[in-house]
């Protein structure tokens, strides 16, 4: 992905087969978004792009700053013992946001 951002998305654009992978995603997102809407425990104006958008940006921050953090914190930020420990950072982030007021 970082690769593909400094050539502009220019490969990815010509690609057909990725047109067609962000629609089921998008769409299971869409599905819970409104579930949780209609039953009242998430607020209504919540895009699931936005929504995407935090997962990945968390999944790939602990990809692509694994070494600098471990070099500079001494934390490996994929080590399997902490997966659980992120699982629910990401988890407990993802309900704040869907839950604040908006």
């Amino acid at each position: 992905m970082s690769i593909e951002n400094i050539h502009h998305a220019e490969h990815m654009a010509k690609s057909k087969q990725l047109a067609n992978l962000k629609n089921p995603v998008l769409a299971l997102i869409e599905r819970i978004l409104e579930r949780g809407h209609a039953e009242h425990l998430f607020r209504g104006d919540v895009d699931p792009i936005d929504v995407h958008m935090i997962i990945s940006s968390f999944c790939l921050f602990r990809v692509a700053n694994r070494h600098t953090f471990r070099t500079l914190f001494d934390r490996d930020l994929t080590a399997p013992d902490r997966r659980a420990h992120y699982h629910g950072m990401i988890g407990d982030m993802v309900v704040d946001y869907l839950t604040a007021t908006a």
